[in-house]
């Protein structure tokens, strides 16, 4: 992938840049990113080292951070406490049988922030 500094000098000016991680190794080339994408959170189980993994990883780095991968509407409240200043849905589950409500209740988890902030 382009270099987040590289990226800047062909963007035109205000443009946030984004920058993705699935490691704590991979940190020090994303500290000059606008906000920083990290997954998977979640692996197979639902697990408190999945959300103490993403912790860590989110205090030592120096953007906003938003959580993918394995979230549901239940995981949300988690991976904000853990740091995320978002989540982001990348595929929705195939046992979703209503899309519309299911992604709903996903802008519900993260709609109070946005009240607050605005």
């Amino acid at each position: 992938s382009m270099p987040v500094a590289a990226i800047r000098t062909q963007a035109p000016a205000g443009l946030l840049v984004g920058s993705s991680l699935s490691t704590a190794d991979d940190q020090p080339h994303r500290s000059d990113a606008d906000f920083v994408t990290v997954g998977p959170v979640y692996g197979r189980e639902d697990s408190d080292q999945d959300v103490a993994r993403f912790a860590a990883i989110t205090r030592r780095l120096g953007a906003p951070v938003v959580a993918v991968g394995g979230l549901t509407p239940e995981r949300v409240d988690a991976v904000r406490t853990a740091g995320a200043a978002g989540v982001m849905l990348v595929q929705l589950p195939q046992t979703a049988a209503d899309i519309e409500s299911y992604v709903g209740a996903f802008a519900a988890c993260v709609r109070p922030s946005r009240e607050a902030a605005g």
